[in-house]
């Protein structure tokens, strides 16, 4: 049986992890999200993991939350887990799109996170 959980080895926890990826990494970019990302090879840790940060600025803690789920299940369901790779997903919601409903915004942000990790699949 496959393990679909995400379990704290597949999550970035400390602050050095994240400051690690924010200084010393390559990014993607689009339109609402922005991953930055590295290798974890030499930390030895044999599976890919997981950070995000989501601002208040985007939303009320509903669809942060919401978006954090989203981000977990496409991470879990991608092959990017077995590679050595640690991302920090950095989710911002770009001034065109403030005054959009969430109906209309979430098509967008599914997609890019979907572009992102088809990118890293490819890695």
């Amino acid at each position: 049986m496959v393990d679909n959980s995400f379990s704290k080895s597949l999550r970035l926890l400390s602050a050095s992890d994240f400051s690690r990826l924010k200084d010393k990494s390559d990014s993607f970019k689009s339109y609402t999200v922005s991953v930055y990302y590295r290798s974890n090879e030499d930390l030895n840790l044999g599976c890919s993991r997981l950070g995000i940060s989501i601002s208040t600025k985007v939303g009320n803690s509903v669809l942060r939350n919401r978006f954090k789920r989203i981000i977990r299940e496409k991470f879990r369901l991608s092959s990017i887990r077995s590679k050595n790779i640690d991302l920090l997903v950095v989710v911002y919601r770009p001034f065109k799109l403030k005054k959009m409903s969430l109906a209309e915004f979430e098509p967008i942000f599914v997609s890019d996170v979907e572009k992102a990790l088809t990118f890293f699949s490819k890695l």
